[in-house]
Order: structure tokens, then C-alpha cells, then sequence
């Protein structure tokens, strides 16, 4: 299939469900070899179904939980060993957040959980791919005149 991101390997977190599960697909239908995962292993295999039933193909690594460092790494490290290349991240996991304004959140029961599901969720994915976008950029500047 061709299409803007032919020859393009996305990954995207929270592929189970809403925004991921529509980027997935999308990215999928452009062309892009898609690699999602989710924490909920149920919801990643529908997404898988659904981008099969349209005639897609998508990869989906679950259960994979965003806010653990290791499961972090081990995304990004499995989709490069797969593909030998990331080229988009979409952070589209979250969990939900414990809604109170901040003079009212307890900071252990409510404020770090919802750090961690909103936060968390975007630094370690982001800091697990760049390992591998570091050599590349590298290569390209060094590769570009000055």
C-alpha cells in the first residue's frame, strides 16, 4: 500500500482505544508499518481485528504498561529490533486522572497517579525511542554541509 507514510514505522501507545486505536489505523491505511500496544491486551487485539477487517495489517505488543520504565524500553526496543527503525511516536495512552482541584488532591493517593498517567506516559515512551533517533540525527548532521 502506498500512501504519506509508506516506508515509515509508527508506534503508538494506547492503541487499544480512542485516539491510538484512530491513529493506528489511520497510519495503517497511509501506509505506515504500524506497531501499537496497550495496557489492556483485549482492547490491542480488537484494534488488531479491526485494521484486519479493513484489510490492514498492524502490530500490537500487549500488555504494555506506559508508566513502567522497563515495559517502556522494551516497546521501543522491540519495535526497532523488528523494523530497524522508528520513525513517529504517537503517546496516545493515558490513565484516568483523579479529578480534585490541586489545594484539595492528597499528593499520594491522588496527585501521583494522575502524574504518572499523564505524564509518565509521554516521558518514558518519548525517552525510550530516542536512543535509537540519536545515531540518525547524528549521521545527518554530520552528513549535511556546513
Amino acid at each position: 500500500m502506498t500512501g504519506r507514510l509508506s516506508g515509515k514505522v509508527a508506534l503508538v501507545t494506547g492503541a487499544g482505544a480512542g485516539i491510538g486505536q484512530g491513529c493506528t489505523l489511520l497510519f495503517a491505511e497511509q501506509g505506515a508499518t504500524v506497531v501499537g500496544c496497550d495496557i489492556d491486551a483485549a482492547a490491542a487485539e480488537r484494534t488488531r481485528e479491526e485494521a484486519a477487517d479493513r484489510g490492514l495489517s498492524v502490530e500490537m505488543l500487549a500488555p504494555f504498561d506506559m508508566t513502567d520504565p522497563a515495559h517502556a524500553r522494551r516497546y521501543a526496543d522491540e519495535a526497532y529490533e523488528r523494523h530497524g527503525r522508528i520513525d513517529v511516536l504517537v503517546t496516545a495512552g493515558a490513565i484516568a486522572p483523579h479529578m480534585a482541584t490541586t489545594a484539595e488532591m492528597d499528593f499520594g493517593a491522588q496527585g501521583t497517579p494522575t502524574i504518572r498517567g499523564e505524564v509518565d506516559v509521554v516521558f518514558l515512551p518519548v525517552r525510550a525511542a530516542w536512543r535509537t533517533w540519536r545515531p540518525r540525527a547524528a549521521a545527518r548532521s554530520s552528513a549535511s554541509p556546513r
